[in-house]
């Protein structure tokens, strides 16, 4: 299910690399200043430990209340590198997903702000130290639970993770549905009763994304054949499609829509938009082969007809019958273009 997500928010940032067979993305690039010019010194790297000023706030008012609304989905986290200091930063376990969740409490004898969640193994419950508008700074105090998962990489990614808030301050960014986390680097130089120590991002620590925003197709629908019973004809009514190779298409789980036209094959990118909706990605970027078939011409023009009507579609399942349906831009309206039937598991 996260590989999906992963294809659009690994595009906010560098292409993942691989390291430990999982995809990762160096990071070699400065540090940045999250306000105003670039540091004045590029070489600088320490971490002094400033008092920060900006004491736990409440959700209402704060710049942080985003962090509040719903559970945050760890996309990527970073994995160390052999036994250097050095991290990578890597995808998590599709199977064994990482979370968190921003929680506030009025409770006296409790600790106002903290973060609970799975590690992709066991649960864990984190106090924080304060939280302001771009800085979260932990107590380092994580309480979890004590099961050993034997899944390959599991205990691996619990560590990772854990390990990310070692670092006492956490530089942190909202953009979107996406959570991004970095180790925070402080120039304190300037520093005095009036102005507060300067934030920069160094290294990157996770990405995360909005529990809401990760959509899952109807499971009956993909990585299952297709094979095509009806299709929309140049008139705009559903002409039946010839015997011999009526064509196909497939909905796969990494976001695309596949098949053929019973002559030439074809690929477009999809954005899953509900259990039922999606979008054609851009139509410019289907792939077809060039097969030349006389033959199967008007079959052909007719599955890409279905592609150049619109960008958005509805499926609709009716036991192993599928219809595709359009929604038409300049009618705004509804528009059966195509109906196929169960063939086989793909």
């Amino acid at each position: 299910m996260l590989s999906r997500i992963l294809t659009a928010i690994g595009a906010l940032h560098d292409p993942p690399q691989s390291i430990n067979g999982r995809p990762t993305t160096e990071l070699s690039a400065p540090p940045q200043r999250i306000n105003g010019d670039p540091m004045a010194d590029p070489s600088f790297s320490g971490k002094p430990k400033p008092e920060l000023s900006d004491p736990p706030q409440s959700i209402n008012g704060d710049p942080a209340a985003e962090l509040f609304e719903e559970e945050w989905v760890g996309t990527h986290i970073a994995f160390p590198v052999g036994d250097s200091d050095r991290t990578k930063l890597g995808e998590v376990l599709p199977d064994r997903p990482v979370t968190m969740l921003f929680s506030s409490s009025n409770d006296e004898d409790e600790d106002k702000i903290r973060i609970s969640g799975n590690t992709g193994c066991n649960s864990y419950s984190l106090p924080l130290n304060s939280l302001s508008s771009n800085v979260i700074e932990t107590s380092n105090d994580m309480i979890t639970t004590l099961m050993y998962c034997a899944e390959e990489g599991a205990m691996d990614q619990e560590y990772s993770f854990s390990s990310l808030f070692s670092d006492e301050e956490i530089v942190y960014e909202i953009d979107g549905d996406v959570l991004l986390l970095w180790v925070a680097l402080f120039d304190c130089e300037h520093a005095d009763a009036f102005r507060e120590c300067v934030a920069y991002k160094g290294e990157e620590l996770g990405r995360f994304v909005k529990a809401s925003s990760l959509v899952v197709f109807n499971e009956e629908i993909i990585e299952t054949e297709w094979e095509g019973s009806e299709i929309v004809n140049f008139d705009g009514s559903l002409a039946p499609v010839n015997g011999g190779e009526p064509g196909y298409i497939v909905f796969t789980e990494d976001g695309s829509l596949q098949g053929s036209s019973g002559c030439n094959s074809f690929s477009y990118p999809v954005n899953y938009l509900s259990n039922s909706t999606f979008e054609i990605v851009d139509e410019s970027s289907g792939r077809w082969t060039r097969r030349g078939c006389f033959e199967k011409v008007h079959q052909e023009r007719a599955y890409r007809r279905i592609f150049s009507l619109s960008k958005e579609f509805k499926v609709s399942l009716y036991e192993d019958v599928l219809e595709l349906i359009a929604f038409m831009p300049e009618t705004r309206s509804e528009k059966v273009v195509a109906r196929f039937v169960r063939e086989a598991d793909f």
